[in-house]
């Protein structure tokens, strides 16, 4: 198992360096009046971190705005003393 870890690892590693080297080129952002250059690969990869950053906000907002269409959570209990003393039976 150690060894499927460290090899995938590796892999992954291997395919970021790669991604990295061949997107390093500087490309030039115009949005309106504004215009910056920027390495391709900085761009990708913040776009992608916003993307999840907004994707988090928006489940957590309907999460908090329709908490009765989250799954029923049987092992949740209210009581802290039940809570407590389930967790001594492992």
């Amino acid at each position: 198992m150690k060894k499927i870890k460290v090899t995938i690892s590796l892999s992954l590693i291997f395919a970021v360096v790669l991604f990295v080297v061949q997107n390093s080129a500087i490309v030039e952002i115009k949005f309106l009046i504004w215009s910056f250059s920027s390495p391709r690969v900085f761009l990708v990869v913040s776009l992608i971190a916003i993307g999840f950053v907004l994707g988090l906000l928006v489940s957590s907002i309907y999460t908090l705005r329709h908490p009765e269409q989250l799954p029923a959570n049987n092992t949740v209990m209210s009581d802290p003393q039940l809570s407590h003393s389930q967790s001594k039976r492992c």
